[in-house]
């Protein structure tokens, strides 16, 4: 039949909510035994750690009758891959290569007055 789904986040909270308009039995039946309710992924701006809370969750079954699900707290640790680094040339490679740029391009240049 159907569901109704919303997904709003914010800077410091997500909020899921889905309503299904399907019947009971047709519910039960595509239901697992074991399922994730949610995925989230994080953009970090830096190393760190912070702490992670789940507030205000309600969750039923297909009758509508109230569900308990341990949630607890957890937290997120971003750690800094050095492996993901991008090396930086040295300032010395580039401004070697920039005056061999130049003196190239005034050589071409002297070439094609002569």
């Amino acid at each position: 039949m159907g569901s109704i789904t919303s997904t709003t986040t914010g800077a410091v909270s997500v909020e899921l909510f889905e309503l299904s308009f399907d019947l009971v039995a047709d519910l039960n039946d595509l239901q697992a035994a074991d399922f994730v309710l949610a995925k989230l992924t994080f953009d970090a701006i830096g190393a760190g750690m912070s702490s992670l809370t789940f507030l205000n969750v309600v969750l039923g079954d297909a009758n509508g009758d109230p569900l308990t699900a341990d949630l607890g707290t957890g937290g997120v640790t971003v750690e800094s891959a050095a492996s993901a680094a991008v090396p930086e040339p040295s300032s010395i490679i580039l401004v070697a290569l920039g005056l061999l740029m130049l003196a190239w391009s005034r050589g071409r240049w002297f070439q094609c007055d002569g």
